[in-house]
């Protein structure tokens, strides 16, 4: 990632940074519950413009214009694609609300991926316990 990155670009470059391949569905949603409940902390190698230090969790609509970024082509490109599922099939705030055990491997793959940007510090929860979680 390039130094003095502008604030509004910084999830984009890091989602590109971190995520050089498609992710499969789970690993997509988990990306998108981490994004959309915990607090980037950012450390002291983070270059982001006007010496931001942090960034709080982001819109459902953002995370899934950062998905769908990670596919060129097809209806996965769209970010209507996974905003609707989080709103449907997947269920994304009852998700927050009630963390089903079968993504807890997913949910630390991510989160860890996440935290291994040499600009992250670590991700924290915010209005949800995500994180707890995986305890």
């Amino acid at each position: 990632m390039r130094d003095n990155i502008p604030v509004a670009m910084f999830h984009s470059a890091m989602v590109r940074d971190l995520f050089t391949e498609p992710l499969v569905s789970k690993d997509a949603l988990c990306l998108m519950l981490l994004l959309h409940a915990c607090k980037i902390q950012l450390s002291d190698q983070a270059k982001v413009a006007g010496g931001t230090k942090g960034f709080e969790a982001i819109t459902t609509r953002h995370a899934s214009k950062l998905v769908a970024s990670l596919f060129s082509t097809g209806e996965k490109s769209c970010a209507s694609y996974w905003y609707n599922l989080w709103n449907g099939q997947w269920r994304g705030y009852a998700l927050l609300e009630e963390f089903p055990s079968n993504l807890r491997t997913n949910l630390r793959k991510i989160k860890t991926i996440i935290e291994s940007h040499p600009w992250i510090r670590k991700l924290e929860d915010e209005d949800w316990d995500l994180l707890s979680n995986l305890d």
